[in-house]
């Protein structure tokens, strides 16, 4: 049985062409393929200074967990042994 677009009701054939109403445009804002030098290198400077400001973070908790006592150190919960773990996981997550 045929449709009025000349379709059967197996589906489209493949006489059938989409007029310039049912057709569909895309646009993709991805750039991964495009990358410049310049958008390379500023990537890698936004990387390096979120890797030292990590490293700052986990430093100075580890400085400050250091200089605790073990008694104040227990008030909060901690034993001597994690303070690097937790420092780890300020600075850098789990």
């Amino acid at each position: 049985m045929a449709t009025a677009q000349g379709e059967t009701s197996d589906g489209p054939t493949a006489t059938d062409k989409p007029n310039e109403a049912e057709t569909m445009a895309y646009t993709n804002t991805a750039r991964a393929g495009n990358a410049t030098v310049l958008d390379r290198v500023t990537a890698t400077i936004r990387s390096l200074r979120g890797s030292i400001e990590r490293r700052r973070l986990y430093n100075q908790t580890l400085r400050e967990l250091g200089a605790l006592t073990d008694r104040d150190l227990a008030d909060v919960g901690l034993h001597p042994s994690i303070i690097a773990d937790v420092a780890r996981e300020a600075a850098y997550g789990k």
